[in-house]
């Protein structure tokens, strides 16, 4: 699925409701918008990155957990590890509606692409892949099976509750672009979502650090994870000052690349520090 369909599915299943924020309302928010899992039969609220990201890292683990138990289970079961993995990254695949994988094949033929802001945006745009979008999809599939191949070979609990907590600093670092840039359009998922205030990102980013500190400090250890937020950090600066340069701004397309680029760097961390 495509980000920019998802701004279809907001207005298509989303009513507006005057119920006041709630965290179980805030969480369900982040799994209508960043996943395909479903939310119940409840009136659905308008997604508001605002109230989100606070919470996103929960609704990441969340979103995380059935994609890492199919690896996990695969592996136990006697299933070759790569083979595992390849059915957890296809179920990661599912459960997030492909929306990195996506955003990712979209970015980088348009940033790569295109000679103009204008031209660029376009050719995001276009559902139709170039070739810097499939090598892009296989560059990234390639790096999360061997990431997570690499990691079972020391321990395979590890390696699912690593990806986990990869794809919760990968999900919420990702916004840093809503607090940096402006909308790149006038219009779409990105604009409709609005923009989190600062205070709000770094509650969320605080939040998001404590689970990953439950779920890979043991694996990791303290260096592990500073060596896995430096890599996040490095990767954030220069996507961002790309973006910047190129578009002028943020899209879904380019929260969703960022994502996808943060997973795989944060998982070749994992692996160094092992």
């Amino acid at each position: 699925m495509s980000r920019r369909d998802v701004g279809n599915d907001i207005d298509d299943n989303s009513t507006k409701s005057n119920a006041p924020p709630t965290l179980k309302g805030d969480i369900l928010m982040g799994l209508q918008l960043f996943s395909r899992l479903p939310t119940g039969n409840n009136t659905h609220q308008p997604p508001h990155m605002g109230r989100m990201v606070p919470v996103l890292g929960l609704s990441s683990v969340i979103i995380g957990v059935a994609p890492a138990l199919v690896f996990l289970g695969l592996g136990m079961l006697g299933l070759p590890i790569l083979l595992a993995a390849c059915f957890g990254i296809g179920a990661q695949a599912i459960v997030g509606g492909a929306m990195s994988e996506d955003g990712l094949a979209d970015s980088v033929d348009g940033l790569w692409g295109g000679h103009s802001r204008a031209q660029r945006l376009t050719i995001m745009k276009d559902s139709r892949q170039g070739t810097y979008g499939v090598l892009a999809l296989i560059f990234l599939t390639t790096i999360r099976i061997l990431a997570l191949g690499s990691l079972a070979s020391i321990s395979l609990i590890g390696a699912a509750m690593l990806w986990i907590a990869a794809q919760v600093i990968a999900r919420q670092s990702a916004l840093w672009l809503t607090i940096s840039l402006e909308p790149a359009r006038s219009e779409g998922a990105a604009k409709s979502t609005g923009k989190p205030d600062t205070k709000a990102f770094w509650t969320g980013a605080l939040i998001a650090t404590l689970i990953v500190s439950v779920f890979a400090g043991a694996f990791v250890g303290l260096p592990g994870l500073l060596v896995a937020g430096l890599v996040m950090a490095l990767i954030v600066f220069f996507w961002t000052r790309l973006c910047k340069n190129l578009i002028g701004g943020y899209s879904g397309d380019l929260i969703g690349a960022l994502h996808a680029l943060v997973e795989i760097g944060v998982l070749c961390a994992f692996i160094i520090v092992i």
